[in-house]
Protein backbone atom coordinates (compact mmCIF):
# COMPACT_ATOMS: atom_id res chain seq x y z
CA UNK A 1 0.00 0.00 0.00
CA UNK A 2 1.37 3.41 -0.92
CA UNK A 3 -0.23 6.53 0.53
CA UNK A 4 0.22 9.74 -1.43
CA UNK A 5 -0.77 13.35 -0.98
CA UNK A 6 -1.86 13.67 -4.61
CA UNK A 7 1.56 14.86 -5.78
CA UNK A 8 2.92 11.35 -6.16
CA UNK A 9 4.88 11.49 -2.92
CA UNK A 10 3.98 10.10 0.47
CA UNK A 11 3.81 13.53 2.12
CA UNK A 12 6.07 12.21 4.88
CA UNK A 13 9.29 14.21 5.04
CA UNK A 14 10.76 13.35 8.45
CA UNK A 15 12.20 10.06 9.73
CA UNK A 16 12.97 8.95 13.28
CA UNK A 17 15.86 6.49 13.36
CA UNK A 18 16.36 4.31 16.42
CA UNK A 19 20.03 4.57 17.32
CA UNK A 20 20.09 4.40 21.13
CA UNK A 21 20.38 0.65 21.72
CA UNK A 22 23.40 -1.00 23.29
CA UNK A 23 24.02 -3.42 20.42
CA UNK A 24 24.99 -6.21 22.82
CA UNK A 25 24.81 -8.96 20.19
CA UNK A 26 27.45 -7.21 18.08
CA UNK A 27 30.05 -6.93 20.80
CA UNK A 28 33.00 -6.32 20.63
CA UNK A 29 32.23 -4.03 17.64
CA UNK A 30 29.78 -2.04 19.74
CA UNK A 31 32.35 -1.53 22.48
CA UNK A 32 33.74 1.28 20.31
CA UNK A 33 30.76 2.36 18.13
CA UNK A 34 26.97 2.45 18.43
CA UNK A 35 25.47 -0.30 16.26
CA UNK A 36 24.11 2.07 13.55
CA UNK A 37 27.61 3.49 13.06
CA UNK A 38 29.30 0.15 12.44
CA UNK A 39 30.64 0.10 8.86
CA UNK A 40 28.82 -1.99 6.28
CA UNK A 41 30.23 -1.84 2.75
CA UNK A 42 32.62 0.93 3.87
CA UNK A 43 30.04 3.25 5.42
CA UNK A 44 27.99 3.36 8.63
CA UNK A 45 24.85 1.21 8.62
CA UNK A 46 22.70 4.25 9.34
CA UNK A 47 23.68 5.85 6.02
CA UNK A 48 22.19 2.92 4.10
CA UNK A 49 18.85 3.50 5.85
CA UNK A 50 19.07 7.26 5.40
CA UNK A 51 19.79 6.92 1.69
CA UNK A 52 16.71 4.74 1.19
CA UNK A 53 14.58 7.15 3.21
CA UNK A 54 15.90 10.03 1.11
CA UNK A 55 14.91 8.18 -2.08
CA UNK A 56 11.37 8.03 -0.65
CA UNK A 57 11.19 11.78 -0.01
CA UNK A 58 12.51 12.08 3.56
CA UNK A 59 14.28 15.43 4.02
CA UNK A 60 14.82 15.59 7.79
CA UNK A 61 16.20 12.99 10.19
CA UNK A 62 15.91 12.58 13.94
CA UNK A 63 18.11 9.95 15.58
CA UNK A 64 17.85 8.92 19.21
CA UNK A 65 21.16 8.27 20.93
CA UNK A 66 22.43 6.79 24.17
CA UNK A 67 25.39 4.39 23.96
CA UNK A 68 28.59 6.21 22.88
CA UNK A 69 26.55 9.22 21.82
CA UNK A 70 29.63 11.35 21.05
CA UNK A 71 30.42 9.08 18.10
CA UNK A 72 27.45 10.52 16.21
CA UNK A 73 29.09 13.96 16.21
CA UNK A 74 32.05 12.53 14.32
CA UNK A 75 29.80 11.15 11.58
CA UNK A 76 27.51 14.20 11.38
CA UNK A 77 29.68 17.15 12.55
CA UNK A 78 27.54 19.61 10.58
CA UNK A 79 24.31 18.03 11.86
CA UNK A 80 23.27 17.41 8.28
CA UNK A 81 23.48 14.77 5.57
CA UNK A 82 22.95 15.23 1.85
CA UNK A 83 21.52 18.71 2.48
CA UNK A 84 19.05 17.43 5.09
CA UNK A 85 19.08 18.39 8.77
CA UNK A 86 20.02 15.66 11.24
CA UNK A 87 18.77 16.13 14.81
CA UNK A 88 19.68 14.04 17.82
CA UNK A 89 17.41 13.11 20.70
CA UNK A 90 19.74 11.95 23.46
CA UNK A 91 18.49 9.52 26.08
CA UNK A 92 20.62 10.04 29.20
CA UNK A 93 18.86 6.99 30.63
CA UNK A 94 18.03 4.31 28.07
CA UNK A 95 14.24 4.40 27.60
CA UNK A 96 13.88 0.79 26.41
CA UNK A 97 11.70 -0.46 23.56
CA UNK A 98 9.49 2.29 22.20
CA UNK A 99 10.71 4.84 24.76
CA UNK A 100 12.61 6.86 22.19
CA UNK A 101 9.57 7.19 19.98
CA UNK A 102 7.38 8.14 22.94
CA UNK A 103 9.89 10.83 24.03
Amino acid sequence: MHITDGSGTSGISRAFILGAGLGTRLRPLTDILPKPLIPFFHEPLVLHAMRRCHECGIREFIINTHHLADAWDRVFPERSWNGCPVHFSHEAVLLDSGGGVKK
